[in-house]
């Protein structure tokens, strides 16, 4: 498992006190390749290196393009981007943004992008075309409850 930003700066601070590297990976219970890597993060000035959380990476579509994407996904569907399906995927989603922006994303990335967007997985509610409201009324009325 990944060391805590506490041991990685339990390191840092046992080798400015003059240990070993080798001591060092012994008393904390990591490999020595990771006290040297540690040491040299700190010593170009690469903290982030030594946080808890990776540094936040720029997405490759900025917030004015996901606002644009979200809009396209409400109030369009895939078949007016010429699509021979009604109903938006994450694979559709993923198309739409490398025609659109240029960008290629998997359509796992896509769903990702999505749920930040706010939307979520829908399934269509499937209902007969040939239906008639009074007999389904009926069933709810009088056939259900009995």
């Amino acid at each position: 498992p990944r060391a805590s930003a506490e041991i990685r700066a339990k390191a840092v601070e046992m080798k400015a006190n003059g240990y070993t590297a080798r001591f060092i990976a012994e008393a904390l219970g990591v490999s020595v390749n990771s006290v040297f890597n540690w040491l040299r993060w700190a010593r170009e000035g690469r903290g982030a290196g030594l946080a808890d959380k990776a540094p936040e990476r720029s997405s490759a579509l900025g917030d004015v393009e996901r606002r644009e994407l979200a809009s396209l996904i409400e109030s369009t569907t895939p078949e007016e981007h010429g699509f021979p399906f009604h109903l938006w995927t994450r694979e559709i989603v993923a198309d739409v943004i490398e025609q659109r922006f240029g960008v290629r994303f998997t359509p796992r990335w896509a769903g990702r992008i999505l749920r930040d967007l706010g939307l979520s997985p829908q399934r269509p509610k499937y209902r007969s075309d040939r239906q008639g409201p009074e007999a389904v009324e009926r069933w709810r009325t009088e056939t259900f409850p009995a």
